[in-house]
Formats: C-alpha cells, sequence, structure tokens
C-alpha cells in the first residue's frame, strides 16, 4: 500500500502538500500531550480528551502554515478567526474519530514502512538522500519532536490505508459512463431576451409616505456602528537595527556549542540490502537469506538479486539500495549490522523485527566537522549571534513597554519614549474593520474593551505574532446610533426604486413568456417589449459569454416539443429579467469517444465516486462517535 502510495505522489509540490496535511494530525496519539489539571478539555471524544493547550499548537500550526504558503499574499484580515477556530477543531475531533475507526480494524505503519516513507520526502533529504540533520531541523521548524511527528504521521498513514481501501472499491460501469458523458457534453441551442432593470427605472415612482414607512420597519438596517479612535505603541522585531558583528572570541563559544550538531555531519554509509521476510516459517526465511547471500558470494549482481528476491518493495526496484545510511535510522541490529560491516563486504543473514538482511556496505564517507575559520561557518554564527541578540533585545524591549504602560495608564508617551518608538494614531473603527492594527483580533478585543472604553486605561501588551507587540489606547470614542431619517433618506429613495423598476423587469419578462408561450415568437415579444435578444447559439454547461444563471436554468428546462422553444425565466444578480427560449438539445455519441478518454473519463468518474463514498464512511463514523463538547475553545490570537 505504501509503495502505491509512493507511485501515486511524486514531485516536490505533492510532498509539500503531504507536509501540511500531516501537521494538524500532530497532536494527537501522544501521550505526553495528555493534559494537567490546568488544561481544559474543549472536547471529548469517545472518551479522549481535547484539551485546550493541544487545540491551541493545532490552531497556531494551520494558521503558520497558512501564511507561509501565501507568503506576502498573506494578510491577517483574510481569516475569519471564529470560522478558523472551529474548522480546526472540527479537524481534530474528525481525526480522532477516524484513528479510533482504523485502531478498531487493525490498520497500522511498521516502522520499516514508516522510515522508508520519510525517506522519500524530498524535504528531508539532502543531495538527493534522506538526511537525519535536515529531518530533525525541518520537524523542529513545525514545533515538534521526531517523536511526535512520526506518531502523527504512523496514525496518518494508517487512516490512508483505510481510506485507500474505500476509494479502491469504486467502480463505474459502461452505462454510468455513457449516461455522464452524454450529460457533461450535451450542447442546448440557446437564445435569450434581456430586459433591463434600468429601462423600468425611470418609471419607478416612491412616494415620500412610503420611504418614511419603510424607514421605521427598517430603522435597524441604518445603524452606524460603535467606533473609536486609536493611539498605539508597536514593537516590531524585525524592524530593530541588526546588532553589531561580535568579536572572533564570542563566536567561537557559539561555535563549541553548536559545533557537534549544526557543523558536524556524522558517518554515513551507501548501502544496499536484501530483505527476506519471517513469514509462517522462520527457519525457511533464514535458509532462503543464507541461499541468497551464498548466490551473492558465488559471484552473483547484488542489486539484481536484490531486484529479484527482497520482500523490501520500496528498495527492490533500486537495486536493494537505501541511500546513505546515519545512524538512528532504521532498527538497532539492522543499523549495528551496517556501521560494523567494512567497505565492499557482505554480511551474513542480519535479523531484525522484521525478517532477515542481507547488507553490503558500498561506499563509506566518515564523520566531518566544519572548521571555525570555514566562511559559510562564519557566516552562520554571526547570524546566530544576531538572531539570539535581536529576541534579547526584543523581550527586553517588550517588557519595558509593558512596564511603562502600566505605571503611566492614563498615557502611551512614558512607554513610547523608553523603547525609542513613536505614538502613532488610527482614524475611525469599529468592530468589524481588519485593516491596520485592527488586522489582529487581539486588537480588535482591547479597542472595544471596558478597560480601554470606559477605564480609559491603556491595553495590555497584546502579542500578535512572535514579532510584534502593540499596546493601544482610546483617543475618541463614538456609540452606535441609528442614523436619523435626513441621513439615509435618498438611499432609502434610492433602493426602493430600483426594487420596483426590478420587479417590472421581471414582470415584463414574465408576460413576454406567456405570449410567446401562445404561440408568438421570442423577436415578436421582445420588439414588443423593446427587449435586446441575444443568440449564443449552441452552448456547453460552461459556456463563455453567457450568464451563470441562465445556462443554470437553461439545463434544466425541458426539452422542446412539437418544433416549438420551451420558455423560462431568471432574474439576474444586476435585476436585468432575462426570457430564455430554448431551440434545440444535442447530445454526443459516447461509443465514438477514444479509448483512451473513455478510460481517463471513467477514472475520473471513479475517483469522485469514490470521494462521496469515504465522505459517507467519515460522516458515519462521526455519526457512531460519542463526542462531547465540554466547552468552546478559548479566543486566541494566531501567530504569523
Amino acid at each position: 500500500m505504501l509503495q502505491s502510495m509512493k507511485e501515486r505522489m511524486t514531485g516536490p509540490t505533492i510532498w509539500v502538500i503531504m507536509l501540511i496535511l500531516i501537521v494538524p494530525f500532530a497532536f494527537f496519539g501522544v501521550e505526553q500531550f495528555a493534559g494537567g489539571g490546568a488544561d481544559p478539555t474543549v472536547v471529548e471524544v469517545d472518551g479522549e480528551n481535547i484539551t485546550q493547550s493541544q487545540f491551541q499548537r493545532a490552531y497556531q500550526q494551520q494558521y503558520q502554515q497558512l501564511a507561509q504558503m501565501l507568503g506576502d499574499n498573506f494578510r491577517a484580515d483574510m481569516i475569519n478567526n471564529e470560522a478558523f477556530r472551529q474548522q480546526v477543531l472540527d479537524q481534530m475531533i474528525q481525526e480522532r474519530v477516524l484513528r479510533r475507526y482504523a485502531d478498531e480494524r487493525g490498520y497500522s505503519t511498521s516502522d520499516t514502512d514508516l522510515m522508508e516513507y520519510l525517506r522519500q520526502i524530498p524535504a528531508f533529504q539532502d543531495n538527493g538522500s534522506f538526511s537525519p540533520q535536515t529531518y530533525r531541523a525541518m520537524i523542529s521548524r513545525l514545533g515538534q519532536s521526531t517523536d511526535q511527528y512520526e506518531a502523527s504521521l504512523s496514525n496518518r498513514l494508517a487512516i490512508e490505508q483505510m481510506r485507500s481501501g474505500v476509494l479502491g472499491s469504486a467502480f463505474i460501469s459502461d452505462a454510468e459512463f455513457g449516461i455522464d458523458y452524454r450529460l457533461r457534453n450535451q450542447k442546448r441551442a440557446l437564445r435569450y431576451a434581456r430586459f433591463p432593470q434600468s429601462a423600468y427605472l425611470a418609471q419607478a415612482e416612491v412616494g415620500d409616505d412610503e420611504i418614511h414607512a419603510y424607514y421605521d420597519d427598517n430603522a435597524s438596517r441604518y445603524q452606524a456602528p460603535e467606533r473609536v479612535k486609536l493611539a498605539y505603541v508597536e514593537l516590531d522585531r524585525d524592524a530593530l537595527p541588526p546588532a553589531e558583528k561580535p568579536a572572533a572570541d564570542v563566536l567561537k563559544l557559539i561555535y563549541d556549542a553548536e559545533k557537534s550538531t549544526r557543523f558536524s555531519e556524522p558517518e554515513q554509509r551507501l548501502t544496499r540490502h536484501i530483505l527476506i521476510n519471517f513469514g509462517a516459517d522462520r527457519d525457511a526465511a533464514l535458509s532462503k537469506a543464507t541461499a541468497l547471500r551464498s548466490r551473492v558470494a558465488g559471484g552473483e549482481d547484488f542489486a539484481e538479486v536484490a531486484e529479484s528476491d527482497s520482500d523490501d518493495p520500496s528498495s527492490s526496484d533500486e537495486g536493494g539500495s537505501l541511500g546513505w545510511v546515519r545512524r538512528g535510522q532504521y532498527d538497532e541490529s539492522l543499523e549495528a549490522a551496517i556501521f560494523e560491516l567494512p567497505e565492499g563486504t557482505l554480511s551474513e543473514p542480519v535479523e531484525s523485527a522484521f525478517g532477515y538482511h542481507l547488507v553490503r556496505v558500498d561506499e563509506i564517507r566518515p564523520a566531518q566537522t566544519k572548521p571555525f575559520e570555514d566562511e559559510q561557518v562564519q557566516a552562520q554564527l554571526v547570524d546566530l549571534y544576531r538572531a539570539r541578540e535581536g529576541e534579547k533585545r526584543f523581550t527586553d524591549l517588550a517588557e519595558l513597554i509593558e512596564d511603562q504602560s502600566f505605571q503611566h495608564s492614563d498615557s502611551l508617551q512614558a512607554a513610547a519614549d523608553a523603547a525609542g518608538l513613536e505614538v502613532k494614531s488610527t482614524d475611525w473603527l469599529s468592530r468589524d474593520a481588519r485593516t491596520g492594527v485592527m488586522a489582529y483580533e487581539a486588537v480588535r478585543d482591547a479597542a472595544f474593551s471596558a478597560e480601554v472604553l470606559q477605564d480609559g486605561e491603556n491595553s495590555r501588551l497584546l502579542s500578535v505574532s512572535p514579532t510584534r507587540v502593540i499596546v493601544v489606547r482610546k483617543l475618541e470614542y463614538e456609540p452606535a446610533r441609528t442614523r436619523p431619517f435626513e441621513e439615509v433618506a435618498d438611499r432609502i429613495r434610492s433602493e426602493l426604486k430600483m426594487q420596483a423598476a426590478r420587479k417590472q423587469a421581471m414582470a415584463a419578462a414574465r408576460a413576454a413568456m406567456s405570449a410567446a408561450r401562445a404561440d408568438q415568437t421570442l423577436d415578436a415579444v421582445a420588439g414588443e417589449a423593446q427587449a435586446s435578444i441575444e443568440s449564443p447559439g449552441q452552448v456547453t454547461r460552461t459556456q463563455s459569454g453567457v450568464p451563470p444563471q441562465v445556462l443554470d436554468v437553461l439545463f434544466r428546462m425541458p426539452r422542446p416539443a412539437a418544433e416549438r422553444p420551451s420558455f423560462e425565466t431568471v432574474q439576474l444578480e444586476n435585476g436585468d429579467a432575462i426570457l430564455i427560449a430554448l431551440d434545440g438539445v444535442a447530445e454526443p455519441d459516447p461509443a465514438a469517444v477514444k479509448q483512451e478518454v473513455r478510460s481517463a473519463s471513467r477514472r475520473e468518474l471513479s475517483e469522485a465516486a469514490a470521494g462521496a463514498e469515504f465522505m459517507a464512511v467519515m460522516e458515519a463514523v462521526r455519526q457512531s462517535a460519542d463526542v462531547k463538547v465540554a466547552s468552546a475553545p478559548a479566543p486566541l490570537e494566531a501567530q504569523e
């Protein structure tokens, strides 16, 4: 199963997507994530808790992944935080439910399969080979340990096995293909008359009494929301000037502390292996491994024997190659054999948890440590120093701002002066503003809090991202109010005239449809109403240049009868009314479809059917689960 997954999922893009999909499941199935007494339960799923801290980690990671994917195009105001919180929580519940369902049915991933899967991910490779150091660095960047990541990936792959079983069961018959092909590729002969809303505006009359009555009945529509002007002090770590380059002895201290991890490459061995699974008879497996060793020792090519006889599908096609192996990648007994073998020698059968292995080390790359004097090392050391100094400077200034804004709660000037910053201000802002500082939920909450609005104090220090903190205070405030009639009368008059014109346009289209159905032509009824006619001719369901609402109605209309068009009306979002004439229906012949097109289409239909089946399975599993909502997830500010 994992091999077939690997074959289907190739290229760098899909691996990036897989990393992103895997991360939301990083918070389940690992015991050290069980919350303590101060970690409230958000949801209980079949007796297993999802805690506030687990939810918060999942939320922050998904938020950061979205920001990284969109790059410079990302804006905080693009996200509806309430909806995003619910989406994250739903994903967590669904994963718990699916994981339990998969566990109950015996789906699992072996350590060997898991490691082989990780080895194929380009993001974890260095020069085309799996790099434990790169792997650990990447996972650390995701805010996890390798144990946590591997536990989450193992869960995900077990669920993927279950999903593949459902997807593999979908089947589309020739009859189903034929029906779908005819419907998809059907064409319909279209003409239509347009009755523009604008043509009826001059005829629409609205009296003052009508406007007053509408205002009285809909006063809530004309509310001016409460709004506030803010003063604020903002500290951005990335805007701080970089620290001066330190002396060599300082860099040497950093180098000595980081040398063993950051600047060292462990010993690597270019390795091949042949695996013989235990099967039902361990002795028979050992005998086969011994026989294969004799064949290789007798002169047969190791790669050819691996390709024909190895039980490891992920390496046999590559002549048994495991690539460059470092310590910590494989089963303890297998790894011991790899790192004890002299270069170019063949091992005796090595027993692991999965079978017997024959191992050969083709090349040894000894451990290396880059010297302190290396230019790249020097550049990295300076970057490390500046990053740490910048973080320390940022933390010190944030604490200073927090202290000064608390000590001088009636002004932000003391905090700004202490940190060498300026007090900035905003224009009028409502609660639904999503620009500038109001792009952050924490700022929106603070701006309209009792502390800021009623008490007139500075807000607490708001951490809106890992690199940015803000303190705000009120400059001016205006409560919500109902706009007076005089202020909105013209707007109401315009709205009512548009509504009247819209109704008149639709009434004219329906009158024309009645006349057309009574044996008048489309040209005649359109001419009487001074409506314009458009004749796109044969159109498909996705025809460009035709309003989507027209196509939607057209392809639901009955076929023409007795050589007379079918007629129907529809009103567009812009208020124009449309009288549709369906003159004929043309269907393609599925039998004329080329075999490769037929195969591709059936495959697409099978995948769609399989997807629908899996969604139904997920829904059924979810419905059968015992899900208890203990409390809504506490509001939290996403970190960029």
